[in-house]
């Protein structure tokens, strides 16, 4: 029986042919993005939140993580087994869905974060490193939420710290040499 998101959508019709399913991945405008991440000491900015403009993959929450990363497929593995609602999915930085939010986005393209992604064509939010996290405990909801806490530290030194164990995460969790494929049970909210 098909389910909601294998109906056509008219809203997302492609240039020429039918309409898109929500869950295509094709990008209908190329319009730019408004970066409303504030400039951190450096002259760099802070990613933390980018709207624009192209559909996205659907409405739930997507998490891009590093696919060849041990402690990342850890973490999405540790996702899958405890959270309770059961929508967020999930794309490796690595793979053709990322190369597109990155295509919208090219303030991630020198990224190697966790990237939290939601809402669709203007709505669309990316969230990365410690706020990416955040948004993680967020979703898992629960006790996991009382590591909301860590809201209250101030952005740049919550992601001076994310930044200094990713730096590190190689060398204590490993690395893959290709992206690990997803159970079946879990396989379609892993987008390519």
């Amino acid at each position: 029986m098909p389910g909601p998101r294998d109906t056509p959508n008219p809203e997302l019709a492609g240039p020429a042919g039918p309409p898109l399913r929500s869950w295509e991945l094709r990008q209908r405008t190329s319009s730019g993005s408004l970066d409303v991440g504030r400039t951190i000491p450096g002259g760099r900015k802070s990613l933390e939140t980018v709207a624009t403009g192209p559909v996205t993959a659907g409405s739930s929450p997507i998490l891009l993580y590093d696919g060849l990363c041990g402690f990342c497929n850890t973490s999405v593995q540790f996702i899958l087994g405890h959270e309770t609602r059961h929508s967020l999915r999930f794309a490796a930085l690595q793979g053709k869905f990322a190369a597109e939010v990155k295509l919208r986005h090219p303030e991630l393209e020198e990224v190697d974060s966790l990237v939290w992604v939601e809402g669709e064509g203007a709505d669309e939010r990316v969230t990365i490193r410690s706020a990416a996290a955040l948004k993680v405990v967020n979703y898992m909801g629960g006790l996991w939420k009382l590591y909301l806490i860590f809201a209250l530290v101030p952005v740049p030194a919550r992601d001076a710290l994310y930044n200094l164990f990713a730096r590190h995460r190689h060398k204590f969790f490993g690395r893959y040499g290709s992206c690990p494929v997803p159970t079946a049970d879990v396989r379609t909210r892993f987008l390519a």
